[in-house]
């Protein structure tokens, strides 16, 4: 006897999926139980989680709105500097977001203070689904445009760079080949991603299972 099974039980084992796949805002681990790592930092204060920690973030509404206040000895990330300051280039950043996101956008509040020709404008990136990183490829070849210089003083703006096409089940995302804008130290205010998570296929298939199976008992 062939089964059929009602639209509406469909509807009912896709709710249980549904709220994994909500677009949302994604933070990368803190350097401490991750892999989270940069080559070259300048001291606690500055490291990467300082640009992780929503220090001076003023996380409020839709995060095209949020700010992030100026730059000060803290709240931002800041790396060695170097000499001469081209070589820059030489900054890895690898952020690790401790499960599977399909990533659309890229979040990003430049470093802004007196020395704001430390922000970050463009990059190199390679992507981790789990098989450990694919090859680099330029951000401008995946549709990421070059970020603007911070103002050097006062509030910093959400700086949106969205993806071409979306980045799938992505676990670790590293930047290399960091240019900034002639400074001699990489700066960032803080950094986000948005995406969505990827479910775990036992998580989903249970799912689905049990709402198929709550509806068949009621028949």
């Amino acid at each position: 006897m062939k089964l059929k099974v009602p639209t509406y039980c469909l509807v009912a084992a896709l709710a249980f999926i549904a709220p994994a796949l909500q677009a949302a805002v994604i933070t990368p681990l803190l350097i401490s139980g991750s892999s989270t790592s940069t080559t070259t930092t300048i001291g606690s204060p500055r490291t990467i989680d300082a640009a992780l920690d929503g220090s001076g973030l003023t996380a409020v509404g839709d995060v095209s709105t949020w700010t992030h206040a100026a730059a000060g000895n803290s709240g931002h990330y800041l790396s060695a500097q170097y000499v001469p300051a081209a070589n820059v280039v030489n900054e890895t950043i690898t952020l690790d977001f401790g499960a599977a996101y399909d990533i659309d956008n890229i979040y990003l509040w430049a470093y802004n203070r007196a020395e704001n020709n430390r922000g970050i404008q463009t990059f190199d990136i390679a992507f981790d689904t789990g098989s450990g990183f694919g090859s680099a490829v330029s951000a401008s070849s995946l549709g990421i445009t070059n970020f603007t210089q911070g103002v050097g003083s006062g509030t910093s703006s959400t700086q949106t760079r969205t993806f071409t096409s979306t980045q799938t089940g992505v676990e670790r995302i590293r930047l290399t080949n960091i240019t900034n804008f002639g400074g001699d130290r990489i700066g960032i205010s803080e950094i986000r991603f948005g995406g969505t998570a990827v479910p775990e296929p036992s998580a989903a298939l249970l799912g689905g299972i049990g709402a198929l199976l709550f509806v068949r008992r009621r028949k």
